[in-house]
Order: C-alpha cells, then sequence, then structure tokens
C-alpha cells in the first residue's frame, strides 16, 4: 500500500506503509502452507492467496499486499523482508531458491532455521529461570539484612568507640546509604536496565559487543 504525496518541486512522493514484524511463530506457520502449496504444484501467487486463510486477522493485509508484490514482478525474498520483516540473511536463503528453481526446498530451510532458532530460545530462557529466581532471593535478603538487621546494630558498633574493620566500616556506608537513597538507587537501576535492553535491541554494535563479551 503506498500513498502519493507531493514536494516542492511538484514530484510524486511515494510512501510506502511499513507493516509490522511478524513472530517466528506466525512466520514458520506461513512458510509451511507455503511450502505445502509449492510443493503440490501451484503457482507462487495461488499458493499466497490459499496462505491467506491460514494466518491470523492482523496478517491477512501483509499477505495481500505480498500477493500482490510479487504478482506485479517482484522476487518474494525482497517481499518477505519488506512486509512480514524477515531478516536478510534467511531472504538469501529464499532468494536462491527463487534463482535455481528450488522454492519449496528453501522455504522449508528457511522455517527450519526459524523453529531451530525458536527452540534455542526457550532453551535458554528454560536454563536462565533458576538462577534469576536464586538472584532475586539473594537481592531480597540483601535489602532484608540492610534494611532490617543493620540499623539495629549499627548503633552498637558505633557505640564501642574502636577502630572498626574494614569489611564493618563498608557495610555500615552501605547500609546507610541504601537507607536514605535506597528507592532512587532502584528507579535509576531499573530505568538503566531498560534503556541497556532497548539499546540492544535496536542498536547493531551495542548488541554485538554484548555477544562477543558473553560468547
Amino acid at each position: 500500500m503506498t500513498d502519493n504525496k507531493f514536494n516542492n518541486n511538484g514530484r510524486t512522493r511515494v510512501r510506502t506503509k511499513k507493516y509490522k514484524k511478524w513472530s517466528r511463530r506466525d512466520t514458520s506457520v506461513l512458510f509451511e502452507r507455503l511450502e505445502l502449496y509449492l510443493t503440490s504444484g501451484l503457482a507462487i501467487d495461488e499458493a499466497l492467496r490459499l496462505c491467506r486463510d491460514g494466518v491470523t486477522d492482523q496478517h491477512k493485509k501483509a499477505v495481500d499486499v505480498l500477493k500482490g508484490y510479487v504478482e506485479s514482478g517482484s522476487s518474494l525474498s525482497s517481499g518477505l523482508v519488506k512486509y512480514i520483516g524477515l531478516s536478510q540473511t534467511l531472504s538469501g536463503i529464499i532468494s536462491h531458491g527463487e534463482t535455481t528453481g528450488s522454492l519449496a526446498t528453501a522455504i522449508s530451510l528457511t522455517r527450519n532455521s526459524l523453529e531451530k532458532q525458536d527452540e534455542l530460545i526457550n532453551r535458554c530462557i528454560s536454563s536462565m529461570v533458576y538462577p534469576c529466581v536464586i538472584g532475586g532471593f539473594c537481592i531480597i535478603f540483601i535489602i532484608g539484612l540492610v534494611r532490617g538487621v543493620m540499623p539495629q546494630i549499627v548503633p552498637m558498633l558505633q557505640g564501642l568507640h574502636t577502630k572498626l574493620p574494614l569489611l564493618s566500616r563498608v557495610m555500615i556506608v552501605c547500609s546507610n546509604l541504601v537507607a536514605r537513597y535506597g528507592m532512587y538507587g532502584g528507579i535509576i537501576i531499573g530505568l538503566l536496565g531498560i534503556a541497556l535492553v532497548v539499546l540492544y535491541q535496536r542498536n547493531i554494535c551495542f548488541k554485538s559487543f554484548i555477544q562477543n563479551v558473553f560468547t
């Protein structure tokens, strides 16, 4: 879908509507049906028309536009990038299949790659549940120790009028800081975490840096 507008020189400027990126699951379902229809001998435009009935209502418009895009003579691989948000790497596989006449096989390989990505992500999430739970309990324990126990012990230690060990002095300073600025520190840490997540998702250089550090 395009909207035509005129610039200062009177020339027509075409603005292409942006479509929301599909999830890996929705893309896998589309590719599974598309592979089935192409293997059955259907043409790509007819296969896309039938695939429209197997997607969610919010994706039907994208499939319709993709079908018209392919019927106009454009490649399926570039249309998948524009209208469902397929990555350039996976679209390259489909582009190779279009060139060599093995489109159904290329779509099958792409679908398998998406399913493996989903499986890997699910495994990573499952493996992170236990350490996250333990870490959460540790944070709650430390906060309870600093906010509940330390304020009762600090006056007693300070009443000894002796030079305390370095570790004890550090704990007293941390307890005082948490008691005074704990809420602000929690807000700052939360905002910093959100900013890092957004930056990781949107900045390719930062994402590559983090992956190189943890791999």
